[in-house]
């Protein structure tokens, strides 16, 4: 179990202001956000936590093939997760957002993500 985030990174607050706890797969979701939103090498208790997706840019050649490579590469701590369908966009005027399915014990879920 972990504690749920908010977008900010801040804990997530139940009705009554209170920090709340994610299980299954709601738990995975959230490690592997963080997993491909932390840029790799930037955490101090682990410096391999974290992706290098940051490093894409616009006009990058064969976006998807590299976003799907460092996508895994990423989530490769979190062994117990499946994920499949990842999409990469990268529009002129905004931010790399990512789109992924993942698979947990039977639990499917669509995790989306912007860099």
């Amino acid at each position: 179990m972990d504690t749920a985030l908010n977008d900010a990174g801040d804990f997530a607050l139940d009705g009554r202001g209170m920090p709340y706890l994610l299980s299954g797969l709601a738990e995975l979701m959230q490690r592997v956000k963080l997993c491909l939103q932390i840029k790799k090498g930037s955490f101090l208790y682990d410096r391999n936590l974290g992706s290098e997706l940051h490093t894409l840019e616009h006009g990058t050649e064969l976006l998807q093939q590299r976003a799907q490579m460092l996508v895994y590469e990423a989530v490769a701590a979190v062994p117990q997760v499946r994920l499949y369908n990842i999409q990469a966009d990268f529009p002129q005027d905004g931010p790399l957002k990512l789109s992924l399915d993942i698979d947990f014990a039977g639990e499917t879920g669509t995790l989306e993500v912007t860099l």
